[in-house]
């Protein structure tokens, strides 16, 4: 069967991986000139299966409020925004804050990051796929230790799906990453989730497109798609600016352009494009000890230090503004402040990498990996800030629900 993909971000590269290696015929098409050049181009770089939750949990709307009243606070809604669609999209994100619906969620969640970890150590046993990883899990700072233990519903229920969680103390947080021994921002206990993994995302997407590539799937790049073309519901093409793409069948993995593409079919995807920042560093002593070893989430500030072989990913921030590309100069700054609050003596070069991206995220933050309403078009898109922890899992699953096969996931647990 011949297959179109839309998009070349990680979801829809693994995804396009997966379909030609179950025998299809895949073309991948994008906008931009090479893959992994929007979203996955310099993430998080967090492979945070186990600790994987929905920013819709019990608490956040008073968080929220907290945060929207801070000057340099982790979260903010623009006025364009409150006047847009999206105040629906609050209103449903509100409605999944309750803890039945936050820890069924969660759950949803942990199980595909799950698969995709152990879908990404196979593709890189199989292709010897070089992305900087590391496994030394994941370490979530608190101010408390009674915030720390506040989490315990959560730990209950990563136990209960065979997964490592641990409250630690201060002390042992700093033998686990040796430079918060010296920092100057004060926390009081963490989590460690020490199954968790990091990752050059966009190192990973490109090296898989080449494979792919060699396998035999096509990539057509500098080129938009204007239009999904159906008749009688089903998928007949795609209309682009140098003409229409035919296909068998469609995938759609354009993250946030997702919901463009599928407002003229009457599709309804609840995707809001939130906009995260982050910065890179270049460590210019590699091997000291005070350098981060793994990824360091501070809870109060919602911000992540990751360590992508000899640099340093520091990524955070949640903006509702629509497709805004007004870049917020202070966000960058509260970056690099707070990494070194938290890491003073690591050594980093001059030459920092700015970077912000939108994240496609859901109300409920599960994807949607799914056929539609419209014959042989599929998504597979609405990962938020999971994408790259969730990419191989959904392109696995993905693959198993075109070719009607079985998948050790509920495929409705992430329908449209």
């Amino acid at each position: 069967m011949q297959i179109l993909v839309i998009g070349a971000g990680v979801i829809g590269v693994t995804s396009a991986w997966y379909l030609n290696q179950s025998g299809h015929q895949v073309t991948v098409i994008d906008s931009h000139q090479a893959p992994a050049m929007q979203t996955s181009f310099a993430n998080a770089a967090m492979l945070s299966a186990t600790m994987a939750a929905p920013w819709s949990a019990p608490g956040i709307p008073i968080k929220a409020l907290h945060w929207l009243l801070q000057t340099n606070g982790p979260f903010k809604i623009t006025s364009q925004a409150m006047r847009s669609r999206y105040f629906s999209w609050l209103l449903q994100f509100l409605n999944h804050c309750r803890q039945s619906k936050y820890l069924l969620n969660k759950q949803k969640l942990v199980k595909l990051g799950l698969l995709s970890l152990s879908e990404l150590q196979a593709l890189k046993t199989q292709l010897n796929i070089d992305y900087s990883d590391r496994h030394l899990g994941t370490l979530q700072l608190y101010s408390s230790r009674y915030k720390a233990q506040a989490m315990e519903k959560d730990i209950d229920l990563l136990h209960s799906l065979g997964v490592s969680a641990n409250i630690l103390s201060a002390g042992q947080c700093q033998q686990i990453e040796p430079g918060l021994s010296r920092c100057t921002r004060s926390f009081g206990a963490g989590l460690h989730y020490p199954q968790d993994a990091t990752g050059n995302c966009r190192l990973f997407t490109q090296s898989l497109a080449q494979h792919a590539q060699q396998a035999g799937v096509k990539f057509i790049f500098n080129q938009s798609v204007n239009k999904i073309i159906e008749h009688n519901h089903c998928f007949k093409a795609v209309q682009t600016e140098q003409g229409e793409i035919s296909a068998d069948l469609c995938v759609i993995a354009a993250g946030c352009h997702t919901v463009n593409l599928l407002k003229p079919l009457y599709i309804n995807l609840p995707i809001c494009p939130i906009r995260g920042y982050s910065i890179t560093l270049p460590l210019t002593v590699p091997d000291a000890s005070n350098n981060p070893q793994s990824t360091i989430l501070h809870e109060d500030t919602k911000i992540a230090i990751t360590r992508i072989g000899n640099q340093v990913r520091v990524g955070g921030m949640a903006e509702l503004a629509g497709y805004s590309q007004e870049i917020n100069q202070k966000r960058f700054q509260l970056l690099e402040q707070t990494f070194k609050q938290l890491f003073p003596f690591t050594k980093v070069g001059s030459a920092h990498d700015h970077w912000f991206g939108f994240r496609p995220m859901t109300p409920d933050a599960i994807p949607r990996i799914s056929n539609t309403k419209i014959k042989n078009l599929y998504l597979n898109s609405g990962h938020g800030s999971l994408g790259w922890t969730l990419a191989a899992g959904s392109a696995r699953l993905l693959a198993d629900l075109i070719n009607q096969q079985p998948n050790r996931l509920n495929y409705q647990d992430y329908a449209l």
